[in-house]
């Protein structure tokens, strides 16, 4: 189902807030940026801010975009291999990371430099193998939780290599089978 008009209002508020958290942080450092600040720069109210994220962390990290609700069910139903299938999956998620593509280099750059930024978008990438894990036990019901974790933890890093390696202009999604050949080379590696 296509957003409503509200629902596209929001994330582009959601989205304009942390663009200019970002930039703030990018020119002033993480501790000389405030919620005013942000909120000023965003051109929305200091409850407005506050409405959306509780602090300015939350706002520069949030949390990753999930995978869309029609490639999870195109997952599902899938008829192709595991790996084509997953690969669509990705190429899905990855299509999403790609429209934020300013905000994910300057989220890359920050946190770099930014222990307190690194904690907080690695607590949200929690989050983001969480539901992995829970759409992957869908395909794999043979296979035991324990597994299932590994494998969309090892997915996702090799996932997250392809987006801290986005400084060239090719479209993320168009790199998702990249993360396949990562992963059967790291198979190669133990056999």
């Amino acid at each position: 189902m296509a957003p409503t008009l509200r629902q596209r209002r929001q994330e582009k508020t959601s989205r304009d807030i942390r663009l200019a958290a970002l930039e703030l942080c990018t020119t002033k450092g993480l501790d000389s940026v405030t919620a005013e600040a942000i909120s000023a720069r965003a051109g929305i109210s200091l409850r407005t801010f506050f409405n959306y994220y509780p602090n300015k962390e939350t706002a520069i990290v949030a949390r990753p975009p999930g995978f869309p609700e029609k490639a999870i069910a195109a997952f599902n139903t899938g008829h192709g291999s595991l790996a084509e299938d997953l690969t669509d999956l990705l190429r899905a998620h990855l299509a999403l990371l790609d429209e934020d593509r300013d905000i994910m280099l300057l989220l890359h750059e920050l946190l770099r430099d930014n222990k307190v930024l690194r904690a907080a978008h690695e607590a949200s990438l929690k989050l983001l193998h969480s539901d992995l894990a829970d759409i992957l036990a869908h395909r794999m019901t043979g296979q035991s939780r324990a597994m299932v974790d590994l494998f969309a933890g090892t997915v996702l890093i090799a996932t997250g290599q392809l987006v801290q390696s986005m400084q060239d202009e090719t479209p993320l999604a168009d790199r998702a089978p990249e993360a396949w050949t990562k992963l059967r080379d790291l198979a190669d590696l133990i056999r």
